[in-house]
């Protein structure tokens, strides 16, 4: 049976100080209300800057034992780079978000709404995925030019989700 969860792309909004968190509430407490309302939510903060593992692991320890949290591959990879040469910045990222240990849910690889389909470098990026077995993947291609069923079938071996 899945169990579905509800959350949001980060948690860190000024706005957010208006109409969601209590007044005068602590920076440093806003993960864990956050967490008191939500199940789960992405890190967007990675798809700009890669926090060291530090900064995961005190996530970890802030949230409850069923929380899970998603994060946004690096700009690094999919927007500067386009999958070119992609074992060193995935195995920073994975190193690095693997201090979240237990409550890492899905890593996310957002494509540039430009960049149209490059079968070349997706399928090797792929199969370099495949060396995180126990890692569940998902990617979310912004170019209409990826959608067709070579790609589908491409995700589908490699098992990660559109």
């Amino acid at each position: 049976m899945s169990k579905l969860k509800i959350g949001t792309s980060g948690w860190v909004y000024k706005h957010w100080m208006d109409i969601f968190y209590p007044p005068h509430l602590p920076s440093d407490q806003q993960l864990l209300f956050y967490a008191q309302h939500f199940a789960t939510v992405e890190i967007n903060f990675s798809f700009y800057r890669l926090p060291e593992r530090s900064v995961f692991e005190t996530w970890r320890k802030q949230t409850p034992s069923n929380f899970l949290f998603a994060v946004k591959g690096s700009r690094y990879l999919t927007h500067m780079k386009k999958l070119k040469d992609p074992i060193e910045p995935l195995s920073c990222l994975m190193e690095r978000a693997s201090g979240l240990q237990e409550k890492l849910g899905p890593i996310l690889f957002q494509f540039p709404h430009t960049w149209h389909i490059n079968i070349e470098r997706l399928q090797p990026f792929l199969e370099l995925l495949q060396t995180y077995p126990q890692q569940r993947f998902t990617v979310e291609f912004r170019h209409s030019s990826w959608l067709i069923p070579q790609v589908y079938q491409l995700l589908e071996s490699a098992g990660v989700a559109l």
